[in-house]
């Protein structure tokens, strides 16, 4: 045998083993229980995960919790109205170390957001499968997924990110197909990010018809869906994420009328100086009257008169006219609207009443703003003039004479002396006595008289003059200077006085 051959080797390392081999024997322990263990076992696992965190005692340690949640919230899967009662713990006094106490309502989100973690799974992206945007609405609060969806796979939705709105919007009352187009904005911003393509496909929570309708009315959904070239769909999947929003029942379309209805004209009117909210409407012959109070301002007056008109007619259609542009405005978007809360708790409670009786009508309602105190004739206006008359009957309550109902209007609206002496037919002297006397507005200045152009049209047409003394000219310290207010052109002499006489020197 050839002692450097292949065969010499392989004969060796026999010879060896054959040696070693009742101290390998020892050093082995052998084992069969694996092959009775379930696979679940045998499959290797990362360590257990949960968020660090201290006992939270002041705004710096709140502040330091939400952050950190608020930045694992895409890979969770929990809303901002879920977290909302960590929201809470950051409201309240600004010092970075004021107390924070936890609430039961706190604690419980806490250990939602532990199990989420600790449940929490990362899928990969597979690149033979279309990436869907699936926006869903849990308590109306828009959120979506950006997944892929495969019937053969086990789980057929693998999330890859989750997107939310921010907790606090913008305006008090936000349409739900504005929220459900910056949503969808803010998907195709992420996508763009994460693939660089939009997705192959939109799945959104409504009806078909409901989303044409909102798509040729709201320019926002027309932004959003800008230059998309993928499929939308109506119908999301059955899955146990998704079910949430297929139990929400919401429409697109706004519960207001565009047009009058044949119903009742209901009026509604405040006055913030007596707290008076009246409701009043003809009833046959008969006009009928509802009346309550409320403290605050004269928009949380009007605005508990509507709540009043809407509850009193909840279940048959009417028409309500006010003269409040604010209750006008806030009542036509109500009706498929998210509200947003409020600092003023008195003010909250009565938007969160209008919404709640609004969102349970069944029948349609149509809103007329009108001007107050236009003296027009015809049905609207009387009816209008009869709320105010019984909301204010302090100064609108007939006065034989017309300056006392000047002085008394006035004293509430603090209207300008041109607006006084057009609406009472008064002189221009009685008007600008009754506004410089009175204390609200006798600090204002006086309006410019009507007709009158405080710069010239044409060059050297009006000159704006002024004297200034400079004591070192001696006798011809008084220098006047005018200025043409059309070029700008300046000219400067200097007199020995500042009479007549010298200006026309000048």
């Amino acid at each position: 045998m050839d002692p450097e051959g292949p065969a010499f080797d392989t004969l060796l390392k026999v010879q060896f083993v054959t040696k070693a081999w009742p101290d390998i024997r020892k050093g082995v322990q052998k084992d069969e229980e694996w092959q009775n263990k379930p696979l679940e076992e045998l499959v290797r696992k990362t360590q257990q995960i949960y968020v660090k965190r201290d006992e939270e005692k002041t705004l710096n340690d709140a502040q330091k919790l939400v952050g950190v949640i608020t930045w694992l919230c895409p890979y969770l899967g929990l809303t901002t109205a879920q977290l909302s009662p960590l929201f809470e713990l950051l409201k309240g006094d600004t010092d970075l170390k004021s107390p924070r106490e936890m609430t039961p309502e706190a604690r419980k989100v806490l250990e939602e957001v532990q199990q989420a973690v600790s449940a929490c799974q990362v899928y990969c992206i597979e690149p033979s499968i279309d990436v869907t945007v699936f926006i869903t609405t849990p308590d109306l609060h828009p959120t979506g997924i950006i997944g892929q969806w495969n019937d053969d796979w086990t789980d057929p939705l693998h999330v890859l990110e989750w997107v939310f709105l921010p907790h606090q919007l913008h305006k008090t009352a936000t349409a739900l197909f504005e929220l459900i187009a910056c949503l969808i904005i803010k998907c195709r911003q992420r996508c763009l990010q994460l693939m660089g393509a939009d997705p192959s496909k939109i799945i959104l929570p409504v009806q078909r018809e409901e989303f044409d309708w909102s798509y040729a009315n709201n320019v926002s959904l027309q932004s959003a869906l800008q230059g998309f070239s993928g499929q939308i769909t109506y119908h999301l999947p059955s899955h146990k994420l998704l079910q949430v929003a297929k139990n929400t029942q919401f429409s697109l379309r706004p519960k207001n009328s565009q047009e009058p209805v044949q119903s009742p004209a209901v009026f509604t009117d405040g006055s913030g100086k007596t707290g008076k909210a009246i409701v009043t409407w003809q009833d046959g012959s008969e006009w009928q009257v509802l009346e309550s109070h409320e403290d605050g301002s004269a928009q949380l007056v009007e605005l508990r008169a509507a709540v009043m008109a809407f509850e009193k007619f909840s279940q048959e259609p009417f028409n309500l006219i006010t003269d409040s542009a604010y209750v006008a405005d806030i009542a036509q978007r109500l009706g498929c609207s998210v509200l947003k809360e409020v600092s003023n708790p008195a003010l909250f409670d009565l938007l969160k009443a209008l919404w709640c009786a609004i969102q349970a009508r069944v029948h349609p309602y149509y809103v007329l703003h009108v001007r107050s105190h236009t003296k027009l004739p015809g049905f609207v206006a009387e009816g209008n003039a009869r709320a105010d008359k019984l909301a204010n009957p302090a100064w609108a309550a007939p006065q034989p004479d017309v300056l006392a109902q000047a002085k008394a209007s006035h004293g509430f609206f603090h209207q300008n002396a041109h607006t006084l002496q057009k609406q009472f037919q008064l002189m221009a002297t009685e008007a600008r006595e009754i506004v410089e006397l009175c204390d609200d507005c006798h600090a204002l200045g006086a309006p410019l008289p009507a007709g009158v152009n405080p710069r010239g049209l044409k060059a050297l047409e009006l000159w704006q003059t002024d004297v200034t003394q400079v004591a070192e000219f001696g006798r011809l310290k008084y220098v006047h200077v005018t200025v043409d207010t059309f070029s700008s052109a300046m000219w400067d002499s200097a007199h020995t006085g500042e009479k007549a006489r010298d200006v026309i020197a000048h």
